[in-house]
């Protein structure tokens, strides 16, 4: 899913992104790509082939993240800390936010370039390293629309 980007940052993160994940992981490697998705549904990121490797599009998205956590969602949150070393590969944007007082936040661990899905998922990976266990969140009637 695409989002409009306000800066980026190669480097370090900017800021405390907190991330909805399970008991053990943040889950930064857990991917919705477009296929299988279709356009309709959403999706992190668009896969395409070269030469026989599932490839992704520095262009179309990435791994979403908050500099606070998200009302509404259950589960576990992880924090990943502020000047944790982005490693070579990814890069975080910042995105567009019409609400910043009210909404978090959203940033989104992208690619830095086009590359092997497998090595995507690998520099994730190598960033959830750094990721802490922060809180369990309850999830509210309300958020679920009851």
């Amino acid at each position: 899913m695409s989002h409009t980007v306000v800066e980026m940052y190669v480097k370090v993160v900017p800021v405390n992104l907190y991330r909805n994940g399970a008991k053990n992981s943040p889950q930064l490697h857990k991917l919705r790509t477009l296929p299988p998705r279709t356009l309709e549904q959403s999706f992190d990121i668009q896969i395409y082939k070269k030469n026989g490797t599932d490839y992704v599009s520095k262009d179309t998205g990435g791994i979403s993240t908050f500099d606070r956590e998200k009302p509404g969602f259950g589960g576990f949150w992880w924090k990943i800390p502020k000047g944790t070393a982005v490693p070579p590969g990814l890069r975080i944007s910042m995105d567009f936010n019409p609400k910043p007082s009210s909404m978090p936040t959203h940033y989104t661990i992208r690619p830095l370039f086009d590359m092997p899905l497998t090595k995507y998922i690998s520099l994730l990976e190598e960033l959830a390293l750094s990721a802490e266990r922060m809180f369990e969140v309850k999830q509210t009637k309300n958020a679920e629309g009851k």
